[in-house]
C-alpha cells in the first residue's frame, strides 16, 4: 500500500481528467528534488536493499527482482534524472503518474549485449487494470547506448501527453513518445530491477519546452474503423493443451454461451490506433495461467446483401461472428508459430476476411481471450477497420441502449485554458469541497 499521508492538498477534480493543456498549467516549475534512497521514502516489494558508498552519499536503492514506490511524491508534468547499474537478466524501469493497479506510464529497459544497435532495448508503454500494454504498442521502441557492466544515466522528460528520453548524455531525445497512451495523469515514482538506482531527482514543472499537446493520430479521422462496441466478461475459457505449440488454448467459445441481452453490456470506445482494449474494460484474472474471455458486438446496416472485407489486428485468441455464424478465428500467441509479425504484437493487417452483411442490420460479434501461456497476462484487446464504408452504417454499440459508463475517460480531451484552472480552484476553495489524503 502506497503511503499518501504526506500527498498535500487534493482537489475534488479526477487528474485522469484534466487536459494536456490544464496538467502544464497545473504544474509549475519547482526546486529540483532529490529522492533519498532510504526504507523511510519507499514502500518495498521483494527483495529491496538500502545501501550507501562514498560515491553515493544519498544511497543506492538495489532492487533484485524486486520495486519501490516513493512516498509522500505526486508527479504529474516534469523531468526525473536517475543512474542506474544493470545487476541481471530481465526488464527493469520507471513507473510515473503511478496509481497503483489502476493506472500508469511505464519506461523500461531490455538489457542484451548489442543494445546500441537493437530496436527494442528501451521502450515505453501504458499500465492498464494491471496489465503492461507493451504487446499494443510496438512503435515506441529504440535503440541505446546502454553500459551493460557501469552506471548509466537516464532522463525523462514528461510534458502532458509527450515524453522524451535520453540516455548517457544525448543531446536529441534516445526515444520520444509523441503520444503518451495510458489514463494515469498524477501519481507516485516507481522503480523496478534487477538494478541500482542512485540520484533519483525530480524537477517538478520543468519540462524543457516539450509541447504538452500529444501527436496527432492519424486513425483518428479515419471513418472505416469500427470505433463504438459494447463489451460484457470477462468470464474464464476452458483450455487445453495443444500438442503442437505445446501451449495451452483456449477452447473454441459458444456463441450461445454469448452474455443474453440482459447481461451489462457496456459501451467500449475504441482508444489510439481504432485499439479497443478489453484491458481497460475488462480486465484479466490475477491467476496467469486463468483464461479470460470477453465478448464483444456492434451494429453495422447495410443498404444491401453484400460482402464486406475488413483489416482485423487481435491479442491473442479471437473469434469473430456475423448474424451467428462464425466467419473467421485465429490465434497471436507469443513465442508460438501462431505469433503474427512484430513478436506476437496487435497489428492491423494481421488478419483479413468477408463480412456477409444482409441488407438492413447486421450483428458483429468478437469473441476474445488473453491468453499468454501462463504466468502473467498483459494487454489485449482488437482493431477492426472496413475497406470501405460505402453502402454502410456503423451503428455501433450504444443505439442498442447501453449506458456510458461513468468511469468512462476519452483519450481526447477539450483544451482548458490556465486561467480556468484559478476559476476552478477558487470555486471548489469557495465551496469548501478540498480534501487532505
Amino acid at each position: 500500500m502506497i503511503d499518501r499521508s504526506n500527498f498535500g492538498l487534493v482537489l475534488c477534480i479526477a487528474p485522469s481528467l484534466l487536459s494536456a493543456d490544464m496538467l502544464s498549467a497545473a504544474s509549475p516549475a519547482a526546486s529540483p528534488v532529490r529522492l533519498a534512497m532510504a526504507a523511510s521514502g519507499w514502500e518495498t516489494r521483494g527483495n529491496a536493499k538500502f545501501v550507501v558508498d562514498a560515491a553515493h552519499p544519498d544511497g543506492i536503492l538495489d532492487l533484485a527482482h524486486a520495486s519501490a514506490t516513493s512516498k509522500g511524491l505526486t508527479f504529474i508534468d516534469g523531468t526525473i534524472d536517475f543512474d542506474v547499474k544493470l545487476t541481471g537478466s530481465g526488464i527493469l524501469g520507471v513507473k510515473f503518474r503511478d496509481m497503483g493497479h489502476r493506472a500508469a506510464e511505464v519506461f523500461y529497459m531490455r538489457p542484451q549485449p548489442n543494445c546500441a544497435t537493437s530496436d527494442d532495448c528501451i521502450q515505453y508503454m501504458p499500465f492498464e487494470n494491471g496489465a503492461y500494454e507493451w504487446d499494443e504498442y510496438p512503435e515506441y521502441q529504440a535503440k541505446a547506448p546502454l553500459n551493460p557492466t557501469g552506471w548509466n544515466h537516464v532522463r525523462l522528460v514528461v510534458s502532458g501527453l509527450r515524453m522524451n528520453v535520453f540516455v548517457n548524455g544525448a543531446t536529441t531525445p534516445t526515444l520520444a513518445v509523441g503520444r503518451l497512451a495510458g489514463d494515469a495523469r498524477a501519481g507516485a515514482i516507481s522503480l523496478s530491477g534487477p538494478a541500482r538506482y542512485a540520484n533519483v531527482t525530480v524537477r517538478s514543472g520543468v519540462t524543457d519546452g516539450l509541447s504538452p499537446t500529444p501527436e496527432s493520430d492519424p486513425t483518428a479521422t479515419d471513418p472505416r474503423y469500427i470505433r463504438t462496441w459494447r463489451t460484457a466478461g470477462p468470464v474464464t475459457l476452458a483450455s487445453k493443451q495443444d500438442p503442437e505449440l505445446k501451449v495451452p488454448t483456449g477452447v473454441d467459445p459458444d456463441y450461445h454461451a454469448m452474455p443474453s441481452a440482459r447481461a451489462t453490456w457496456t459501451v467500449t470506445k475504441a482508444q489510439d490506433k481504432g485499439i479497443v482494449d478489453m484491458s481497460r474494460a475488462l480486465g484479466s484474472s490475477g491467476d496467469g495461467a486463468v483464461i479470460s474471455l470477453g465478448w464483444a458486438k456492434t451494429i453495422i446496416v447495410s443498404d444491401r446483401d453484400q460482402m464486406r472485407r475488413v483489416s482485423f489486428g487481435w491479442l491473442r485468441e479471437a473469434w469473430v461472428y456475423v448474424n451467428g455464424s462464425r466467419v473467421f478465428a485465429g490465434r497471436n500467441l507469443y513465442g508460438t508459430p501462431t505469433s503474427r509479425g512484430n513478436d506476437g504484437r496487435l497489428r492491423l493487417d494481421d488478419g483479413a476476411f468477408d463480412l456477409p452483411l444482409k441488407k438492413g442490420r447486421n450483428e458483429v460479434v468478437v469473441a476474445l481471450d488473453d491468453n499468454f501461456s501462463g504466468g502473467q497476462h498483459f494487454g489485449w484487446g482488437f482493431a477492426m477497420r472496413l475497406g470501405s464504408i460505402a453502402g454502410v452504417h456503423l451503428q455501433g454499440g450504444a443505439a442498442d441502449g447501453a449506458a456510458t459508463p461513468a468511469n468512462y475517460r476519452p483519450r481526447r480531451f477539450r483544451a482548458v485554458r490556465a486561467s480556468a484552472i484559478t476559476r476552478i480552484v477558487a470555486a471548489i476553495t469557495a465551496s469548501g469541497f478540498i480534501s487532505w489524503m
